[in-house]
């Protein structure tokens, strides 16, 4: 078993609806024995999406968990049995799993 933990990062600016997928993502969690960090500090003067890049780097530096996921403060885990090993397993050998999109591209909203 993996040691994970999710991830959100978001600021005043969304809150209103952040607060409603944060309380989903963090319930999901704690059903299934995965940890949840939310922060709102703010990193940089960049767009706001930036602060992701830098919250996760002062995660990864502490090197407590197995798994970090990132999920978008736009999203939620709506499959509430489903485990995020499926996603993890055959993949342990790289140092990222980027979801798909509907276009060709990753999709930078979910990332292991």
């Amino acid at each position: 078993m993996y040691k994970i933990l999710v991830c959100m990062w978001y600021d005043e600016e969304i809150k209103e609806y952040a607060d409603i997928f944060r309380k989903i993502n963090e319930k999901y969690c704690n059903e299934q024995g995965y940890d949840f960090f939310y922060c709102n500090k703010k990193y940089t003067n960049k767009p706001a999406s930036y602060n992701k890049i830098f919250m996760f780097k002062e995660l990864l530096d502490k090197n407590l968990y197995d798994y970090y996921v990132w999920i978008d403060a736009d999203a939620h885990i709506n499959k509430t049995d489903f485990r995020l090993e499926y996603y993890i397993n055959g993949y342990e050998d790289k140092d990222f799993i980027w979801s798909g999109d509907i276009t060709p591209n990753i999709n930078c909203g979910v990332f292991f």
